[in-house]
């Protein structure tokens, strides 16, 4: 008998997000490491300054991109960098400044709770033994910002101080630092915090008194939070999460412009690793928080909104280098700290549709994510969970997580749509199989192009709506900023009988097909002009849908909507649409099937050129294909050709990559070499 599993695409965030931040990722390994591969240097230029802090949250975030891949090669340089801090630091994780030590305690306790290596949590306890030589238990354990400045009381140095302490706890059970979290979380909240609107001001200075409320940097904001968030995960007391709300409302309210975060921060230096630290926390708030579904949705939305202005506007397609600023290109220079920031936005868009499972209660210990789709015994283990030890999970809007006692979705198993901080204690440490199902539409699938008639295809993801308004930029940095086309394909349901009109706003052209039916043509020139179709459609059924746009030079925008009688106008919801992958079936149980297993023959391989492609055993007559890289990243444009014929793959690179072809619902995959 054959385990038949089908495959879905990974939804938008990770299709959208993932490759970008692998990408960005290599290549700031490559332009950033010091020449003795070390630690990475102050900027892609002319300095090799080592900076102690910068380099412990680099640690974290080549810990973002091991979670996301699960690859040797993260590992590898995450243990290189560990070591690589202690030479470069004089032989010594020990430093003068107690937020740089807190920095790497929090990054090395992660990297612990996520391989396992104990080099990791050595490093953090030897860390921790010496921040507290800097906490002034007359001041409730406030921690001082360094070892020479007794009287300065800094908001970076006490978040995450608390942070870290919490975390401790949670890993080792560590009571005092339990005690310790609390007490300098209630001394910054009393000086440092605004109890008005919750802004988080930068230092209070004990030999005068004064709070320097005129300062309030993103960074402080963001470890404010995370501070809170991880002592209501250990405490579960409710003040803890009215606190990070509180905070991140104000952030919300005052610092989010154009739907980007902090586009006052525009500095490099000490200030470019700012952003990406507020990013951390605040994600993490919206991931794990027990927060009313539309507080999440909106959080996660000014996240998106923030990577889709940096993935467009603030990225230089020709050195992948990122500005302070997420809406404007850099030049040919950045420092290392705003290249980190941009990375973590990025790493962190790319979680917000994936389940993530956790080791221990309230989101603690190793934690693995998951998008949608069959992931057998073995599949957890290769994204970092291990065989019957789930004991909490997040699980976002959209989605719910059917899990099994035993290996390819067998025995007894519970379904779950919602997030949980205790799994049960009929479940806990009990799962072996999962499978992640949408409990509604998932978007379209979309594919981008250079030029106006979809000359050069560039790269497919899955969009979850229409709505977009790139402004001056792209959708993409691997897209021209003018001179661009995109098609979205998929399915759309109606959730009424009628007749419905579809509204397409967009600068420039547009083509709209609903049920293979043209029901907007105005493949031209303008802007500013509002143009609909109607057509009859039945609730329930899926139709399919089809819409073509091109961006000839200025601004680019695109926004697809719909009305009946009953329909309010809305734009067209992800919960409506579906790509093709998952249109028309919820259906991701496998299935025993009796009948010999259809078998995918490519070749030749290696291959220099042209590769024949047939699947024997079925009746489908046509072929999808679609050649990955091993970063996920789609690197022609879909085919379809009849079962038996060539596809010519002679364009693409030496390299290794993912051969997948779909017939009818079925999906084949092969690993192909190109020489």
């Amino acid at each position: 008998m054959l385990i038949c599993l089908p495959v879905l695409s990974a939804q938008a965030q990770q299709s959208v997000y993932g490759p970008v931040a692998e990408a960005i990722q290599a290549n700031t390994h490559n332009l950033f490491i010091s020449s003795n591969g070390n630690y990475y240097k102050q900027n892609n230029s002319g300095s090799s300054t080592f900076h102690y802090w910068w380099n412990s949250n680099g640690l974290d975030a080549l810990t973002d991109g091991y979670l996301r891949t699960h690859s040797q090669t993260y590992l590898q340089r995450m243990k290189t960098l560990l070591n690589g801090i202690r030479t470069s630091n004089g032989n010594t994780y020990i430093n003068h400044f107690y937020d740089d030590m807190e920095w790497l305690a929090i990054s090395s306790l992660r990297a612990y709770e996520n391989t396992g290596d104990a080099d990791y949590l050595n490093v953090a306890n030897t860390l921790w033994t010496d921040i507290q030589t800097g906490m002034h238990p007359e001041r409730s354990y406030a921690v001082q910002w360094n070892k020479s400045q007794p009287n300065s009381f800094n908001a970076c140095s006490n978040g995450p101080a608390i942070i870290f302490a919490a975390r401790l706890h949670q890993v080792t059970g560590n009571a005092v630092a339990l005690q310790r979290a609390q007490s300098i979380y209630a001394w910054q909240k009393s000086v440092l915090v605004d109890p008005v609107n919750g802004a988080v001001w930068d230092g209070y200075d004990a030999a005068t008194g004064n709070t320097n409320t005129s300062w309030i940097f993103s960074y402080n904001i963001g470890t404010w939070i995370g501070a809170a968030l991880e002592l209501y995960q250990v405490t579960g007391t409710q003040s803890y999460l009215d606190d990070a709300v509180k905070t991140a409302e104000y952030a919300m309210n005052n610092h989010l412009s154009g739907g980007v975060f902090f586009t006052n921060e525009t500095g490099a230096g000490d200030g470019g690793l700012f952003k990406g630290i507020f990013i951390r926390y605040f994600t993490l708030l919206a991931r794990e928080g027990a927060l009313p579904a539309a507080t999440k949705a909106r959080y996660e939305n000014a996240i998106r909104s923030s990577a889709q202005a940096l993935n467009g506007r603030g990225i230089n397609a020709g050195n992948l280098l990122m500005n302070p600023n997420w809406t404007t290109k850099p030049g040919a220079t950045t420092d290392y700290s705003t290249q980190l920031s941009g990375i973590m936005l990025l790493e962190a868009a790319a979680t917000l549709d994936q389940v993530f499972f956790y080791k221990h209660l309230n989101f603690g210990g190793y934690s693995g994510g998951f998008s949608a789709g069959s992931h057998t015994h073995n599949g957890l283990i290769a994204g970092g969970v291990a065989n019957d030890d789930i004991t909490s999970f997040t699980v976002p809007a959209g989605f719910e997580v059917q899990m099994f006692e035993h290996d390819n979705f067998a025995g007894a198993s519970t379904t779950r749509t919602a997030t949980q901080g205790w799994i049960g204690g009929d479940w806990n440490d009990r799962v072996s199989s999962v499978i992640i199902n949408h409990t509604a539409g998932d978007g379209l699938s979309a594919e981008y192009f250079n030029g106006i008639n979809f000359n050069t295809f560039r790269f497919s993801r899955d969009d979850e709506a229409i709505n977009f308004v790139w402004g001056n930029g792209s959708p993409d940095y691997r897209v021209n900023t003018d001179s661009f086309s995109v098609r979205w394909t998929g399915k759309i349901q109606p959730r009424y009988t009628e007749v419905y009109t579809f509204y397409v706003n967009s600068d420039n052209g547009r083509r709209l097909w609903i049920n293979n039916q043209l029901i907007i043509d105005k493949w031209i020139d303008d802007w500013g002009v509002e143009y609909s179709g109607t057509i009859s459609l039945t609730a329930g059924q899926q139709y399919d849908i089809r819409l073509e746009y091109f961006e000839h030079n200025g601004g680019a925008d695109c926004k697809l909507e719909w009305a009946s009688a009953s329909q309010a106008r809305e734009v067209v919801p992800k919960s409506q649409l579906y790509t093709p992958l998952s249109a028309g079936s919820m259906a991701y149980r496998p299935q025993i099937m009796e009948a010999t297993p259809a078998l995918l023959i490519a070749g030749p391989n290696p291959f220099r050129d042209v590769v024949k492609i047939t699947v024997e055993n079925t009746m489908e007559e046509t072929l999808q294909v679609r050649l990955y890289n091993m970063s996920g990243m789609e690197v022609t444009a879909p085919q379809q050709i009849l079962n038996g014929q060539t596809v010519n793959l002679s364009a693409v690179p030496a390299g290794v990559y993912i051969l997948r072809v779909m017939a009818g619902k079925k999906i084949y995959t092969r690993r192909m070499l190109k020489y």
